[in-house]
């Protein structure tokens, strides 16, 4: 069973508060249950198979300033990337998603540049986060084998490696022997418009279509006066 969740921003009229942490609502939804969605900033919902009860869930969105919402570089996807796994983090199992960075290689010495940082509930562990925007190949083996000898050397605890296309089969096999998860994100998604895939989950991300109402000042018609 594929678990799905939705989550959508409602239209403010008031000024944009500063990016930081902002409160929202989300909605687990069963197979045999489905209430509509909370009225919150974010709404969500998941589906799962091993239950029936519809359960409130509370979820996060701690906003990562980004230089621009558009993926128009590398730079710019890992960002996105970094953004929307913050906002999706209890469903990765993490406590928060920090971005680029450099960590520590205890075995070579050397410190190692990475895209993000997946900070584990408890803080007492963390994964490598690392994005690469290739649109016309899926991960290969030697690839996955690379970010493999990061997390050893490193010490972390595994991987999250973002692509829009996912992993070969020979990379499948290198990634499930050391915890290397598939994320797959399009190339042109934005913090707010987005569709990524992991595990058995599919998050949903859609802007939320707003509408203007221009009045207008009043005309004043002046009738001639009768002579």
């Amino acid at each position: 069973m594929r678990a799905t969740a939705v989550l959508g921003r409602r239209p403010h009229t008031h000024q944009a508060a500063p990016l930081g942490r902002e409160q929202d609502r989300a909605c687990v939804l069963h197979p045999d249950a489905h209430p509509g969605f909370g009225t919150g900033d974010v709404e969500a919902a998941s589906l799962h198979p091993q239950d029936h009860r519809a359960v409130p869930v509370n979820l996060s969105t701690r906003r990562i300033p980004l230089v621009s919402d558009q993926p128009e570089s590398w730079q710019s996807y890992e960002r996105v990337a970094v953004e929307i796994m913050n906002k999706i983090a209890a469903l990765l199992g993490l406590e928060r998603v920090e971005g680029k960075q450099s960590v520590y290689g205890s075995r070579t010495g050397t410190d190692w540049e990475i895209d993000g940082k997946g900070v584990k509930v408890g803080g007492e562990s963390f994964v490598i986060i690392e994005c690469r925007r290739y649109s016309k190949q899926k991960q290969k083996q030697e690839q996955v084998g690379a970010l493999a000898y990061r997390i050893s050397d490193t010490g972390a605890s595994g991987a999250i490696l973002v692509s829009p296309l996912g992993f070969q089969e020979g990379a499948k096999k290198v990634a499930a022997a050391e915890n290397i998860q598939e994320f797959i994100m399009g190339p042109d998604s934005t913090s707010d418009s987005f569709v990524v895939k992991f595990l058995n989950n599919v998050v949903i991300g859609a802007p939320v279509a707003r509408a203007t109402a221009t009045a207008l000042p009043p005309k004043v018609v002046t009738e001639p006066s009768a002579q």
